[in-house]
């Protein structure tokens, strides 16, 4: 398996075994978070206006969404970056075509 893989963030990987896939997305896994909020407590707002409020992991995260989107989400007094692959969710198209639609269960 020597499949490359490139996300419209600009996030990209390469995995040479199934093994590394597994345990990359293991990794990801424990070190993820979803947050469940009603659409109607979500507000986006230009970066700009709200870039002192920010404090990513990552700077590319900023820079990126500097270059892309320009949108922040705020959200239960947090402020997060928008990153180009979250606009299809927000926009309420499928940000997975393809994808078997979740059960009532595991949706937010």
């Amino acid at each position: 398996m020597n499949e490359k893989k490139v996300y419209a963030d600009e996030f990209q990987t390469t995995f040479v075994s199934a093994k590394e896939m597994l345990d990359f997305l293991a990794e990801r896994t424990k070190t993820s978070e979803w947050l469940c909020k009603p659409t109607k407590a979500l507000r986006l707002a230009a970066l700009e206006k709200e870039r002192e409020k920010i404090e990513p992991d990552d700077p590319g995260v900023l820079s990126d969404t500097e270059k892309n989107t320009q949108l922040v989400l705020k959200v239960a007094g947090k402020t997060y970056p928008v990153r180009n692959c979250a606009i299809a969710g927000t926009a309420g198209d499928d940000p997975c075509p393809g994808a078997p639609a979740l059960s009532g269960k595991n949706k937010c």
